[in-house]
């Protein structure tokens, strides 16, 4: 692959990526209450097509800054590292926002009404939400 075609191929994907991302943020917006499933559903399917372009953007992106300056490459390799970290952690985010854990409120561990937000008690998956952000709080 030539230089200018790679450089255009990244500047494609990362386009897309973009598009796709800002056309999920009024999904989030569009209900006062509790969205229904196939609004959830919908934000994490274009979300996940959004997070799997991003991921082609960014190793694209790093070939692209060690072609330029080879003397870069460790800094290509930082931008490459920490988006695929931030990615990481938005796909956890993503998968958790499909999955409704009945198990966990049938134990009663979790219970949507010890969230405060009425919006945010009342989605379906707001009993997994204090377990994720204690878990990830706890490795941070």
């Amino acid at each position: 692959m030539t230089e200018s075609s790679l450089r255009r191929h990244t500047a494609i994907f990362g386009l897309v990526a973009t598009v796709i991302s800002l056309t999920d943020v009024p999904l989030y917006f569009i209900y006062t209450g509790a969205p229904p499933q196939w609004d959830i559903l919908t934000r994490v399917l274009v979300g996940i097509v959004s997070s799997t372009i991003l991921i082609v953007f960014l190793v694209g992106f790093r070939l692209v800054i060690c072609q330029g300056r080879p003397q870069l490459e460790w800094a290509a390799t930082i931008v490459l590292v920490s988006g695929l970290m931030w990615l990481t952690f938005s796909m956890v985010a993503q998968r958790t926002a499909g999955w409704v854990p009945r198990r966990l409120w049938r134990v009663g561990l979790f219970s949507p009404s010890s969230i405060a937000s009425p919006r945010v008690a009342s989605a379906p998956l707001a009993s997994t939400q204090p377990q994720l952000g204690n878990k990830l709080s706890r490795k941070v």
